[in-house]
């Protein structure tokens, strides 16, 4: 984990969970997910977390945690881990996760009872069906949970622009779930 101080009081941390991820995409380095990378044991997740929250507080402090991967939502235990960082006693206001947004609905809706903040990234490599699920996956969670923030970034090469602007864009708009469509 690094972190970075933004403020006085104020410490963000963002931590790599681990290289486990399910997609292999052609512009992500090998060196940054594979399918074999052994899980950070809950207790060695739990001291790292208790020795940030001890840091903080012993400087008056708080902070606010980013979790990334690899794929984050392919630890068993990552609702135990998110649970574990919200309830520091140091834990500011912000949690965020990178998640690449394939796995099971319920276990996002079950993981936004801690997360403040989550990214899907949305695989242009992926078939039409997965896009498609992922898209409603997005809306879905943005309908059950209003009071949260949830950002899709788009990750593709080049000559997907079309397929963004024709398919992307005008699915969140007729839902109504974007104010601004940036491309």
């Amino acid at each position: 984990w690094s972190s970075d101080v933004c403020s006085s009081d104020l410490i963000l941390v963002n931590w790599n969970l681990g290289k486990r991820c399910n997609y292999d995409c052609s512009y992500c380095s090998p060196a940054l997910h594979d399918w074999n990378s052994p899980h950070y044991s809950l207790e060695d997740i739990k001291n790292a977390v208790d020795q940030i929250d001890s840091w903080a507080t012993g400087r008056g402090k708080t902070f606010n945690m980013s979790l990334t991967g690899g794929e984050p939502f392919i630890h068993p235990k990552i609702l135990d881990i998110l649970k574990i960082i919200k309830e520091s006693k140091s834990f500011g206001d912000q949690l965020s996760v990178i998640t690449n947004g394939s796995l099971p609905l319920e276990l996002f809706e079950q993981s936004l009872e801690y997360i403040t903040h989550l990214t899907i990234s949305l695989h242009l490599e992926r078939s039409e069906s997965d896009i498609e699920k992922i898209l409603n996956k997005c809306i879905t969670l943005h309908q059950k949970f209003p009071d949260r923030w949830i950002n899709v970034q788009v990750m593709c090469l080049p000559g997907k622009f079309d397929f963004i602007e024709q398919t992307i864009i005008p699915t969140f708009e007729s839902n109504n779930k974007i104010g601004r469509a940036h491309v």
